[in-house]
């Protein structure tokens, strides 16, 4: 009797130590969340996706598991200064993205989410910068999205490489600090 649960806390254990190293990335289990992909990597060339919740198997040390998240994300670009009419202005912009393809994600961007944000940035900054370039300084001040043709661009651009953009917009205009005195000083003759 004494061996039989000997036997049974062991195997129990065991199962339980199969799951725990599974969650870690280690051991022959993958353990799957909901919020995230799973690549799993035959000596670094992937072989799979797992995009369902779970539990699956991989070989240990042979496959290792690379994890992307399945949910929104944000990428803020730093504030870019343009040349709009006669005025310079510093533009802040975001854009919430996700992953739509884990495979194509990685193939595009190896070096996983940072570089991934990095390239989205200089699109995005070449994007804004383009379209706002075409503005007027009335016409960029008065919004905050922008134009569905923008919207449009990115969303082609980045599906090839596995991205969606859900939402791109213009978070603060603003005039730099160099240029502020100019601007009070041009205001102020404008009243006159």
């Amino acid at each position: 009797m004494t061996r039989t649960l000997l036997v049974v806390l062991v195997l129990a254990a065991a199962a339980v130590g199969t799951l725990w190293a599974g969650q870690r990335g280690i051991g022959p289990v993958v353990v799957t969340g909901e919020n995230e992909f799973d690549i799993v990597l035959f000596l670094g060339t992937p072989r799979k996706t797992i995009d369902r919740p779970g539990i699956d198997l991989r070989v240990p040390f042979l496959e290792t598991v690379e994890t992307l998240e399945k949910g929104l994300q944000y990428a803020s670009v730093p504030p870019c200064d343009l040349r709009v009419g006669n005025q310079t202005l510093s533009v802040d912009t975001y854009a919430v993205w996700r992953i739509e393809d884990p495979l194509a994600f990685r193939r595009s961007y190896p070096g996983g989410k940072a570089e991934a944000i990095l390239a989205l940035r200089r699109r995005i900054d070449s994007l804004v910068g383009d379209w706002l370039g075409k503005l007027s300084l009335e016409q960029v001040l008065a919004r905050a999205s922008l134009a569905p043709e923008i919207d449009r661009e990115a969303r082609e651009a980045l599906l090839e490489k596995g991205v969606v953009f859900v939402d791109l917009r213009i978070h603060r205009t603003a005039i730099p600090d160099e240029a502020r005195p100019a601007a009070f000083e041009q205001m102020g003759e404008q009243r006159r």
